[in-house]
């Protein structure tokens, strides 16, 4: 790369390091998930996968088209190991954050839907087995690795990371200032913790040329998602339950919407103190 255009770090070198920190954090988990011996290997697979499906849409413009177009493939392949991933969550939090809490009766009969969660979830690991050891994942996979070994980058690659920053940034960060974000369903929920996921992800990348006024709001962006998180299971949960189990534990079912409650407070309160227009003016002005 010519480095005498460039003021420091060039955005091209940004981007291979961070796809190839990110691919590795993936593919190191591949055993460790086959095992399954541990749910955690699982959780830090996605959290590589999603990693890299970010950095992968951020980089898009100064990708060749054959590594930008890959983060589809990454979203499908985090979709099934999702589905694991979600009952291992939900059988968690039953266990450690309800169960202790109930009265003796209602504990027994938790007790009863958590011993249903394992034959539930050895159906979803086996279509992620099966997803592993395709020729889609392997594919996927290979076409990543073999880029990394000699990538290949746009010319606008080129540029140093102060002047590429708001280009690769604005279109992500823009998404978040939609004011009428309706969360009242698991769905709605869901997509906008991925779209949160996606924008934090992107902007930890560049966190090292951030003045601390942004990383103060990278801080509150972690945060805020951690809280939609929150929310995210407790509609799972609610969802997972049928109205007669319910009914049966009305200490869950109350202590479940308690928590709700809390949840929605401090999302609200972080919403309303973390500025979106403020930080994309920051970004604009890099």
């Amino acid at each position: 790369m010519n480095k005498s255009l460039t003021n420091g770090i060039t955005i091209g070198e940004c981007a291979v390091t961070a796809i190839g920190s990110y691919f590795k954090k993936w593919v190191n988990q591949e055993d460790p998930v086959r095992a399954d011996q541990n749910p955690e290997a699982l959780h830090q697979m996605r959290v590589g996968l999603r990693r890299l499906r970010s950095v992968l849409i951020c980089f898009s413009p100064i990708l060749p088209p054959e590594i930008g177009g890959l983060a589809p493939r990454l979203g499908k392949i985090m979709g099934i190991l999702g589905r694991v991933r979600d009952l291992d969550v939900l059988r968690e939090e039953l266990e450690q954050n309800y169960l202790p809490l109930l009265p003796p009766d209602e504990q027994a009969r938790l007790r009863e839907y958590i011993a249903l969660i394992p034959n539930q979830r050895q159906k979803r690991f086996a279509r992620a087995l099966k997803l592993l050891a395709s020729p889609f994942y392997q594919k996927t996979k290979s076409t990543i690795q073999k880029w990394l070994q000699k990538p290949r980058l746009q010319e606008s690659a080129d540029f140093s990371v102060q002047e590429m920053l708001p280009t690769l940034m604005l279109p992500a960060l823009k998404n978040l200032l939609i004011p009428n974000w309706d969360i009242r369903t698991t769905k709605e929920l869901h997509d906008l913790r991925k779209q949160f996921k996606v924008v934090r992800y992107q902007l930890e990348c560049f966190d090292p040329y951030f003045n601390e006024d942004l990383r103060q709001s990278l801080r509150h962006l972690r945060t805020a998602q951690d809280v939609l998180g929150f929310l995210h299971d407790r509609l799972v949960l609610m969802k997972s339950l049928s109205a007669k189990r319910w009914k049966s534990m009305p200490r869950l079912h109350e202590l479940v919407k308690q928590h709700q409650s809390e949840d929605w407070r401090t999302w609200y309160s972080l919403h309303h103190n973390l500025d979106w227009l403020q930080v994309l003016l920051q970004i604009r002005n890099f």
